[in-house]
């Protein structure tokens, strides 16, 4: 799948060795991050495309200091170090997000309208889908508002996908005609030039995390 692939998570985290309870929630970035294959589960673009691990950061799915109600009580503030309520996140997702539960049940992620997809409950691709220029739109609620809270089209994202979408085409198009010119054109100009594209074509694949593990 190249967008917005199936996640699952590990069956069980670390815990302290002397109450069993959960460390900090730093403690577990590493493991949240192979969790969701290194990507920002909301905008979907691979770490190492967006300036790495640097410009990533952890979110609270459930927002630890969200308040609910006129008593203002914090509902998932038991969660602040529950590694399960941890997603891998891009800074800039991650600062549009918040504390935004746009539900008012805590127990819902989402409503007729308005919510987040969880990606380690839900199959994303069900809900989000990619447009031959990049550009993302939904299939079913709560994609819609989940977009533009969260400005899932900005341009960066937009051209990345783009580019994806056009490396993936190259490669079924003309990576076997490469592959057949070397084998069959041998200490020629045509061979030389065949190598030399799938070179750039795997250099741009690596960039973009094309062929991550899904």
């Amino acid at each position: 799948m190249m967008f917005y692939g199936p996640l699952k998570r590990r069956d069980s985290y670390e815990t302290k060795p002397d109450d069993g309870g959960f460390y900090g929630y730093a403690h577990y970035r590493i493991v949240i991050a192979e969790d969701c294959k290194f990507r920002c589960v909301y905008c979907d673009c691979h770490e190492d495309s967006i300036g790495g691990r640097e410009a990533m950061e952890m979110d609270h799915f459930r927002p630890w200091n969200k308040k609910f109600g006129a008593a203002e009580e914090r509902k998932f503030e038991n969660l602040v170090n529950e590694p399960a309520n941890l997603v891998h996140s891009c800074g800039v997702c991650n600062g549009f997000k918040w504390v935004h539960w746009p539900t008012e049940n805590p127990a819902r992620e989402y409503d007729h309208e308005k919510g987040w997809i969880d990606p380690f409950k839900e199959c994303r691709a069900d809900f989000l889908q990619v447009q031959n220029d990049g550009t993302l739109v939904d299939r079913k609620p709560p994609a819609k508002y989940q977009i533009k809270k969260l400005r899932l089209n900005r341009p960066l994202l937009k051209r990345l996908r783009e580019y994806q979408i056009l490396i993936d085409t190259v490669e079924k198009t003309y990576k076997p005609k490469w592959e057949a010119t070397i084998k069959d054109q041998p200490n020629t100009d045509h061979a030389q030039t065949a190598a030399f594209a799938l070179v750039l074509l795997a250099g741009f694949q690596s960039f973009l995390n094309v062929n991550s593990p899904e």
